[in-house]
């Protein structure tokens, strides 16, 4: 029986430390890590598809170009269903906290995560400097297009990629019965889905980590903050047609939909 020396699992470490730094991308490249991905993702625009290569999960897209707007964006189609393999950084700085509804994985499948404004903005800086150290309480000096916990060549929308879609779509007062999904929401609250966008009801969690409003409402981060403890989110609703961008405490969870750069 072989027995691995001390020398050598320091080489092993050293070794895999230089995988983290090099072509790849290592999300917790502690001592411990041994767990590699590829930070890229391919684009499909034929079978509309993203691929994430971060974890190999791939997403519906759908291009959003009504006739006469002079629109024209590459949205996903489903809510973002990435998980972070560090643990959160407290102190109101760095945090990669996102949950799945009720705490159930088979709920993430349908619904995507739910993720804090720093795990949305990628506070943490695992994949680019965009919003570093975005955290709780500090106002945020992000760059002008953040690419958040978003795959590789997309991007998490400000408030004015937001209100533009709104407009694109029809204005506010219509705009989610436009893009709600044509199932999954509760009292016939459905909506035309007609652009592809089929946002999903995977409602929030508070701080406290209680869940609400699943089936009853969407709610997608935007990088844009009112104030240091405040951004600004779209939202849906089961019991209208309009969608709004209001704005709420960065550590509540809501959904993520990404745009193509």
């Amino acid at each position: 029986m072989s027995v691995i020396s001390t020398s050598q699992k320091v080489l092993f470490k050293l070794l895999n430390w230089l995988l983290c730094a090099a072509t790849f991308a290592c999300v917790a490249c502690d001592s411990n890590s041994t767990i590699s991905f590829s930070d890229e993702s391919v684009y499909d625009a034929e079978k509309n598809t993203l691929t994430d290569l971060r974890d190999g999960q791939v997403y519906r897209t759908t291009t959003i170009a009504p006739e006469g707007t002079g629109y024209s964006k590459v949205w996903m189609a489903q809510n973002l269903n990435y998980r972070y393999n560090l643990k959160s950084v407290n102190g109101g700085v760095a945090d990669t906290s996102s949950y799945c509804v009720y705490n159930d994985p088979e709920k993430c499948k349908t619904l995507g995560r739910l993720y804090t404004w720093p795990a949305a903005m990628d506070s943490a800086a695992l994949f680019s400097t965009d919003a570093q150290g975005c955290g709780y309480t500090r106002d945020c000096k992000a760059s002008e297009i953040v690419r958040g916990v978003c795959p590789k060549g997309w991007h998490l929308p400000s408030m004015e990629e937001f209100e533009a879609l709104l407009k694109a779509v029809g204005g506010s007062s219509i705009a989610a019965l436009k893009l709600k999904a044509t199932s999954g929401w509760t009292e016939n609250g459905n909506g035309a889905d007609a652009f592809g966008f089929a946002a999903m009801p995977a409602g929030f969690r508070d701080a406290n980590g209680h869940f609400g409003f699943q089936d009853s409402s969407a709610y997608f981060w935007s990088t844009t903050e009112v104030y240091f403890a405040n951004s600004y989110f779209m939202d849906m609703y089961f019991r209208n047609n309009s969608a709004d961008i209001p704005g709420d405490n960065k550590d509540i969870a809501f959904s993520v939909r990404c745009v193509k750069n």
